[in-house]
C-alpha cells in the first residue's frame, strides 16, 4: 500500500531521471557548452571578480563560484537545463500521467528551437530554466517547493532588465494560486474545488436566491412566497 511519503521518493526518482536524461542529451549536442561573445566576456568577469552592469552581475558571480569547481562552461551549462527540465516537467506531471508528462517533456527540450538555445551559456537560456523552475515551484501546495520557486523567481528577475514583466506577474498569479484561485501551471485540487463551489453558488434557485444577478428585492420577494407557500402548505 503506497503512502504519501513513498509516492513523492518515486516521484523524485522519475522526475531525476527525466533530468539525467535531458542532460545527456544536451551534453551530446553542446558538451561543454556553447559560447558566444558575450558568454567569453562574462566568464572573464567572473574570474577576474569584476562585475560590470554591462552583463547581469548575479550570473558572473554565480559562474565565478561554479568555474571554481569545475573550470568552464559545463555546470553553467548543466545548471540552466536542469532548471528547464524540472520546471517543465513537474508542470507537465500536474496535467499527465507520469509516462506522458517525461515523454513531451524530453520532446519539447530537444525541439531544435529550444535545445539549440539552451545549449549557448548566456542569461537568456539560464533565465528560461529560472523561469520555468519558478513557476513549478511557486504553485506548488507544499511551503519547501514554493520557497524554492520564489529564490528562482529572484533569480530570474536578476538575469535581465526587463526579466521583472515576466516574473510579477507569474508570481501574483502563483499567490493566488495558493490561495485557490486559477493556476496558472496547473492549478492543484484546492482549485478545482473552490470552482465547483463557486460554480454552485451562481446556479439559481427557484426563488432566485441562488443566483447573485437578481436584485436584493427580489430576492427578497422569493422568500415571502416560499414563506406563504409553506404556510398555505400547513393551512
Amino acid at each position: 500500500m503506497s503512502t504519501p511519503a513513498s509516492d513523492r521518493r518515486t516521484e523524485l526518482v522519475r522526475g531525476t531521471c527525466v533530468v539525467v536524461a535531458g542532460l545527456v542529451l544536451v551534453s551530446i549536442y553542446a558538451f561543454p557548452g556553447f559560447m558566444a561573445f558575450d558568454s567569453y566576456e562574462q566568464l572573464a568577469q567572473a574570474r577576474a571578480g569584476q562585475l560590470t552592469d554591462w552583463h547581469p552581475p548575479v550570473m558572473s558571480a554565480l559562474w565565478g563560484v561554479l568555474d571554481r569547481v569545475v573550470a568552464g562552461p559545463l555546470l553553467m551549462l548543466l545548471l540552466q537545463c536542469a532548471l528547464f527540465l524540472v520546471g517543465l516537467y513537474v508542470v507537465l506531471r500536474r496535467r499527465l500521467d507520469p509516462v506522458r508528462a517525461a515523454s513531451l517533456t524530453l520532446v519539447i527540450f530537444a525541439l531544435p528551437p529550444n535545445l539549440s538555445m539552451m545549449g549557448v551559456i548566456v542569461k537568456d537560456s539560464l533565465m528560461a530554466g529560472a523561469l520555468l523552475a519558478g513557476c513549478a515551484g511557486l504553485t506548488s501546495e507544499r511551503r519547501g517547493p514554493r520557497i524554492a520557486g520564489l529564490c528562482a523567481f529572484l533569480l530570474a528577475a536578476g538575469l535581465r532588465h526587463n526579466a521583472i514583466s515576466a516574473v510579477v506577474p507569474r508570481d501574483r498569479l502563483a499567490v493566488a494560486g495558493g490561495e485557490g484561485a486559477v493556476d496558472p501551471c496547473g492549478g492543484g485540487s484546492r482549485d478545482r474545488a473552490r470552482a465547483h463551489r463557486l460554480r454552485d453558488a451562481r446556479q439559481p434557485r427557484a426563488d432566485g436566491c441562488g443566483d447573485a444577478s437578481v436584485p436584493s428585492e427580489c430576492r427578497a420577494d422569493g422568500h415571502r412566497r416560499s414563506a406563504d407557500l409553506g404556510t398555505g402548505s400547513h393551512g
